[in-house]
């Protein structure tokens, strides 16, 4: 008998010791957390948009290349590239603006948070942005 009581002194201690991570209510966080969900949405929906304008251009030219009698560089005078590449350029520049501003906002939460905490930030981040369907 006395042996399991031992046994179970330290068991208890270490149970008592170790630290149970609380969630924090989103109102609680150091940051916008609503707008940064938003932000993260709207980065990841750009990144949809440039990958399918990336393949969207590989399939053209590739047609185009594939359906060249001679070696005449016709790319270059592409009207539908041309557009193609003015649009990339404006998602490129949409989605570094967008990258800056999450930057900013987590700068600030890195600054102000525990290690534990930004732990728990990171995970509600994770997932409030896949409940509202931002995949």
């Amino acid at each position: 008998m006395r042996s399991k009581i031992v046994l179970l002194i330290p068991v208890i201690f270490m149970f008592s010791c170790t630290e149970t991570q609380e969630k924090q209510p989103v109102d609680m966080w150091p940051v916008g957390f609503e707008n940064l969900v938003e932000l993260h949405c709207k980065a990841r929906d750009l990144r949809k948009q440039r990958f399918d304008l990336a393949d969207s251009i590989r399939n053209y030219t590739d047609l185009q290349l594939s359906n060249q009698e001679s070696n005449e560089p016709i790319l270059a005078d592409d009207v539908k590239l041309r557009n193609w590449n003015i649009q990339k350029d404006s998602l490129v520049r949409e989605s570094k603006d967008i990258a800056d501003s999450i930057k900013v906002l987590l700068d600030d939460v890195i600054v102000k948070l525990e290690t534990d905490q930004k732990r728990v930030f990171n995970d509600s981040l994770i997932k409030a942005v896949s409940s509202r369907g931002c995949e």
